[in-house]
């Protein structure tokens, strides 16, 4: 009759040590963090400029010094790709050529002027087009022309 209380106690206090342990979140999550700044961070990686030499070939590259829309001088950078999609009024998405795949999708800010006329290009998802943009003081790839 010993025997079985003992047992009992035995099973019912790692019961209540692994429901303590449970509880207590100590062995799971200890590696994640929930902080909002860690998911900026990330999608700022995602989204990284190319540097000026990056993943472009001699025929698709022309540099020209030129003024911005914030009057300063800036790189205008030719490229040519698959048109993606439009993201909102502001934003498009284009499949660079010569890029690795994991890479090659990125995401373009369309210029005050191009704005306005983009809807005129009638760009269709998948058509091949060619464009020329610059990398803004933020970072961010903003285009100023496209050809079909």
């Amino acid at each position: 009759m010993k025997k079985i209380i003992l047992i009992f106690s035995l099973i019912a206090l790692v019961i209540f040590i692994i429901l303590l342990v449970g509880q207590s979140g100590f062995f799971l999550h200890s590696n994640i963090v929930d902080n909002p700044s860690d998911a900026v961070k990330q999608e700022e990686e995602i989204q990284q400029p190319q540097t000026k030499d990056e993943y472009v070939s001699p025929d698709d590259t022309l540099s020209d010094k030129t003024e911005s829309e914030d009057g300063s001088e800036s790189d205008i950078k030719i490229e040519t790709g698959t048109y993606q999609g439009q993201i909102d009024s502001s934003f498009i998405e284009i499949a660079i050529s010569g890029v690795p795949e994991e890479k090659a999708i990125q995401v373009f800010m369309l210029s005050d002027e191009l704005k306005n006329e983009f809807g005129d290009l009638e760009l269709n998802t998948g058509e091949s087009i060619k464009f020329q943009y610059y990398i803004g003081e933020d970072g961010r790839n903003i285009i100023v022309d496209i050809e079909n």
